[in-house]
């Protein structure tokens, strides 16, 4: 059982593991709710949980398995979140793929996009291309690399479980949660913050400010995940300063500057 619970803390559900159901999820949101005024409530878009038709565990073992299996949940909702913004904007993408020698105007890149997209792009698809086009930028870029090197880490600590369990078969619930007991801290707080980026919209300067606040916690766990990450974006801060103090140049960092560097 080790191995689904292994999937499922990588993101994938089964048959032992699953994800609650959308009408479930809502009505789970409006308990959490009642606990917003303990502080206990936690933004949780997504939530794995025991399959409730197995009979083999007890009250307690299903409780542990949720609480640790919730981990597999955030690191989706992370995975979701760099999926989206970790990468180039469409507009972006759009322009170097008709960096050519024989560059077509702009009505026929509109005529190929929109005849590509079988008769015109969706509200839906306009909703996320604006959501994607307000928050692009070499920082946001920084923060995303930020959060794939602690999910390397989470990766390559639940790898070393997984071979630690096949040696001696001795693991057990509550050694495992003990042994994930850092995650549980600063997942919750990761996830916060990125929806706290796609709610308010921040970039640059704020998304640093909300780094360096997030940095000030008490908790040395989320202190010092949150130092990592702010670490690459305060590269993308220096390179910006350099730019300006050495060579006098005075550039917004933002995807706009490869646009015109790749032109040039």
């Amino acid at each position: 059982m080790l191995h689904e619970i292994l999937f499922a803390l990588l993101g994938h559900t089964g048959s032992i593991i699953i994800e609650l159901p959308v009408l479930e999820q809502m009505e789970f949101t409006k308990n959490l709710l009642s606990q917003a005024e303990n502080g206990e409530y936690q933004n949780r878009q997504l939530r794995f949980m025991v399959n409730p038709n197995l009979s083999f565990l007890s009250r307690a073992e299903v409780e542990q398995l949720n609480k640790i299996v919730q981990l597999g949940a955030y690191y989706k909702m992370i995975q979701q979140f760099l999926r989206k913004f970790s990468g180039i904007s469409s507009k972006l993408a759009l322009q170097l793929a008709y960096k050519e020698d024989n560059k077509p105007d702009d009505n026929d890149v509109e005529s190929d996009v929109n005849s590509s997209a079988g008769g015109g792009p969706s509200d839906q698809d306009d909703e996320q291309d604006a959501e994607e086009e307000a928050l692009q930028g070499v920082y946001l870029k920084a923060f995303c690399s930020g959060v794939k090197e602690i999910l390397q880490v989470y990766k390559e600590h639940l790898l070393s479980i997984e071979h630690e369990y096949l040696k001696d078969r001795t693991l057990t619930i509550a050694s495992l949660q003990l042994r994930l007991s850092l995650y549980s801290q600063s997942f919750p707080a990761l996830t916060q913050l990125m929806s706290d980026i796609q709610d308010q919209g921040l970039r640059g300067g704020q998304l640093l400010d909300a780094l360096h606040q997030r940095c000030t916690s008490g908790n040395p766990v989320i202190k010092n995940m949150f130092s990592r990450i702010l670490f690459n974006c305060h590269k993308v801060f220096f390179h910006q300063i350099n730019a300006w103090v050495v060579h006098g140049s005075l550039v917004d960092i933002c995807e706009e500057f490869f646009i015109h560097k790749f032109e040039n």
